[in-house]
């Protein structure tokens, strides 16, 4: 029986092309899955092991023309049903997990410490500064070795000035500093010697 022409010209290379098609997506569909469950250099060793066996079947074919058709097509379904059988499994085991985990033998990760080197000692005469006038400042202390800090809470630089007892203590914006001084009994004057802070940040502190 004699096919129509649209069947020859049209109808039989479309239909190969989907098949073409077809194949390829399972091939694709299965190897994509079976790549996502299995750790990283056993999917190297899939795609090479798969690389190889596709070379290894277009040597064979290409020096032995004696080969069939037939035992050409029965290895390439046989290798397209192992594929989709193995895309199958992975897809319902699930992908593995993407996200490294560490050696078991690596020892954890250390907390950071979190004491602050810097933090004023408690025993400290805190002068808090603010913009432009003391927070707060002590009234009285013990005459002895005494820390003196400054906390600045403001915007603009302070300090805190005795001239008697050549104490000076300064801090930019934001931040503390202290040092610490032998203080003798008495009763000091202390000031910011910024450039137009003295007038609103002084007052008088008692060592006894």
């Amino acid at each position: 029986m004699e096919q129509s022409p649209f069947r020859q010209t049209i109808g039989r290379p479309l239909v190969m092309l989907l098949a073409v098609l077809g194949v390829m997506a399972v091939i694709l569909f299965g190897l994509w899955m079976v790549f996502l469950a299995i750790p990283g250099p056993a999917a190297l060793v899939v795609a090479v092991a798969v690389a190889g066996y596709i070379l290894f079947l277009s040597a064979t074919f290409g020096q032995d023309r004696r080969i069939s058709g037939r035992a050409l097509g029965t290895a390439l379904a046989g290798s397209l049903v192992a594929v989709a059988l193995a895309g199958v499994v992975a897809f319902l085991a699930g992908p593995r997990d993407l996200e490294e985990e560490p050696a078991a033998d690596e020892p954890p990760e250390e907390e950071p410490d979190t004491e602050d080197d810097d933090a004023i000692p408690d025993d400290a005469l805190v002068f808090v500064a603010d913009d432009n006038f003391w927070e707060s400042a002590p009234e009285t202390a013990e005459a002895s070795e005494n820390v003196i800090a400054i906390d600045n809470i403001g915007n603009v630089e302070h300090n805190v000035v005795i001239d008697e007892l050549d104490v000076r203590v300064e801090a930019d914006g934001g931040e503390i500093d202290f040092e610490e001084y032998e203080i003798p009994p008495g009763e000091y004057y202390f000031y910011c010697d910024i450039p137009g802070h003295e007038a609103t940040m002084n007052g008088e502190i008692v060592f006894e």
